[in-house]
């Protein structure tokens, strides 16, 4: 029995990674191959390295990432491959560790959170040093570049312009915009102009807040629910028998011990009283510039967060009192966490207050966000 699921372990683990490797192929020959290939980079290859960790150990991870890194290699140069595994090997290195000595869950996750950080961090530090503080500049030089060199550019960018993106209504009325010696798309030089300079603004904004966002909040769900995911997707249902009522029990066995369920996350007493500085941190900041603010606004990611995380924890918590499936709750925890992380955190709030469920009357401290 025990050779059988281990040689269904590893046939879905390759099956996974086939599948990986043709969703890499996609991206890598759709016309804006780096874009996707970079952004998937940033946000999804970690989290589907954990998921391959977990399922199919060190080869099909090693795999997977072999098969990220040349991709990248091809498309976007020996940097960004030095890059992708700076910052995905890490991850995947302690995590595989985690696995191998069966590290408790929250323990786990806190060793995730620390080598991403630290990953993000050398990064960083890196390229800035590397490129002499110039690195948001020289990264959207190159991306204009490549926009420049795109057929169909001027499609690209009326669709922008329709879509809110960018916009032309700061010219002076009747300003030509088009070419009018054509059918097609084609705006005027001085058109041009102008809506890359909105374009580089933008992305200035954008890259400048990356570093921020993946050391704070992507890095805190990645650890915590981007584990739980990976680590559920790979729990075993061991049939125990029936129990006194009837009805079939089961023993549910997870690669790491000591997970809660999610339904029952919550935020410590203790921790509470630690996250409070980091608020009043944000407000007092609020007034200042410079290095200050942005010690003032990644503290306030951090606290929201986790707060919006235990929204998440509650909200599943009522879907499964309200007997609401497992696909249903997943879509609509799913669009929680991708539209309304506002109304999540405030559920999060509003339950560190009020205490819903009363689980911080029954003393569940290996279901808290924290030990007590």
């Amino acid at each position: 029995m025990q050779s059988t699921r281990t040689k269904k372990e590893k046939n879905s683990a390759a099956v996974a990674v086939f599948a990986i490797a043709v969703l890499i192929l996609l991206m890598f020959s759709a016309p804006f191959s780096p874009l996707y290939l970079a952004t998937s980079t940033i946000f999804l290859y970690p989290f589907l390295l954990m998921m391959l960790c977990v399922r199919g150990g060190w080869q099909a991870a090693l795999t997977s990432l072999i098969i990220m890194g040349v991709a990248n290699y091809m498309r976007m140069g020996a940097g960004i491959l030095v890059i992708t595994i700076v910052y995905l090997a890490p991850l995947t290195a302690v995590l595989l560790l985690c696995l191998r000595q069966e590290v408790p869950f929250w323990k786990t996750a806190a060793a995730l959170a620390a080598a991403y950080t630290l990953s993000v961090l050398a990064l960083y530090v890196g390229i800035t040093w590397l490129t002499k503080g110039q690195a948001y500049t020289i990264a959207i030089e190159q991306m204009m570049q490549g926009l420049d060199a795109i057929p169909g550019r001027d499609t690209l960018l009326y669709a922008l312009i329709r879509s809110g993106a960018i916009s032309l209504s700061g010219l002076p009325e009747n300003t030509p915009v088009f070419d009018e010696t054509t059918r097609d798309i084609v705006f005027l030089p001085g058109i041009i102009s102008e809506l890359y300079n909105q374009i580089r603004y933008r992305l200035d904004l954008l890259f400048r807040a990356l570093p921020l966002t993946l050391v704070t909040s992507f890095g805190l769900l990645l650890s915590t629910m981007g584990l739980y995911v990976s680590v559920y997707a790979s729990g075993k249902r061991i049939y125990k028998g029936k129990a006194e009522d009837g009805t079939l029990a089961f023993d549910e066995r997870y690669p790491l011990p000591q997970m809660p369920p999610f339904s029952s996350w919550h935020i410590s007493r203790k921790l509470s009283l630690y996250l409070i500085p980091l608020a009043a941190i944000y407000l007092i900041t609020l007034g200042m510039g410079g290095t200050m603010r942005l010690a003032g606004q990644m503290m306030f990611a951090v606290f929201t967060t986790i707060y919006s995380i235990q929204g998440l924890s509650v909200l599943n918590w009522w879907l499964k009192k309200w007997n609401v499936s497992v696909p249903l709750r997943s879509i609509v925890l799913l669009m929680f966490f991708l539209m309304f992380q506002g109304i999540a955190f405030w559920v999060g709030l509003a339950e560190q207050l009020f205490d819903s469920r009363a689980l911080r009357r029954h003393n569940n401290d290996h279901h808290t966000l924290i030990e007590d």
